[in-house]
């Protein structure tokens, strides 16, 4: 009997899964483990396992180059899974820019439990971010830009968060609204797919943000020095925290 799409789907991501498990760094946690598997290019699946080593849920992550600087609002655990959770970050503008954001933009963080254990309100950390695209467009030049913005005061350094409705403040979406400068482009597999995905260093308002873009997702041209804008699931790492 010939197997349905979502069988072979099914099939497809348990080998995977099963594969990460065997290839990937194991770290434990008080709530369970995690499982680390990388593809050696920056692009990483973070398994959440607990103690009897039953599959929680995973969460990707690219290893980008650079780290932005951010005051923790909030640390929010999943009330489902122990080994899941987000940051409320505010991220600093740059230097010299427009006032920070209205309100705080919320992260997910691939290792929760293990490094956002000690995190409290108001402390300073860095933060190596992700935007994982859900949908957006390419733009190849700033008038092009301009154009599709003319009626509203969006510039391509704007970093605002995107509330759904309605709005959790107990489970807020790690998702926003971004539009930055290509500043790089590369091209990677993606081991779910196997196919091909973007993965791009992006200037915006806050510094440099690597994005992993799906070409399926997107519309419009990619070039280096052109403008990608979009929704996106924001994942981070931790790192740099001060205990002062």
């Amino acid at each position: 009997m010939e197997t349905n799409l979502y069988d072979r789907c099914r099939e497809r991501i348990d080998e995977l899964l099963f594969s990460c498990m065997k290839a990937g760094r194991t770290v434990e946690s008080p709530s369970g483990y995690y499982v680390q598997w990388s593809t050696g290019e920056g692009l990483d699946l973070w398994l959440q396992l607990d103690r009897e080593w039953n599959f929680l849920g995973c969460i990707p992550h690219f290893v980008g180059e650079t780290s932005l600087d951010a005051t923790v609002d909030r640390v929010i655990a999943d009330r489902r899974n122990p080994l899941r959770g987000q940051v409320r970050l505010w991220m600093d503008a740059r230097e010299g820019d427009r006032p920070p954001l209205a309100h705080p933009v919320s992260v997910e963080v691939p290792d929760f439990a293990i490094a956002c254990e000690s995190l409290g309100r108001g402390q300073r950390v860095k933060v190596r971010l992700t935007a994982l695209t859900r949908f957006g467009r390419f733009y190849e030049t700033d008038m092009e830009f301009r154009q599709a913005h003319r009626w509203n005061s969006l510039r391509y350094m704007d970093f605002p968060a995107m509330r759904r409705l309605p709005f959790s403040e107990d489970e807020p979406v790690a998702e926003a609204t971004l539009a930055g400068r290509v500043m790089n482009i590369e091209m990677q597999n993606n081991p779910a797919t196997r196919g091909t995905v973007y993965c791009l260093a992006a200037e915006t308002r806050y510094g440099v943000i690597a994005l992993i873009v799906d070409p399926f997702v997107m519309v419009g041209n990619l070039c280096k020095g052109g403008i990608i804008e979009g929704c996106h699931w924001l994942t981070g790492r931790i790192e740099g925290i001060n205990k002062g």
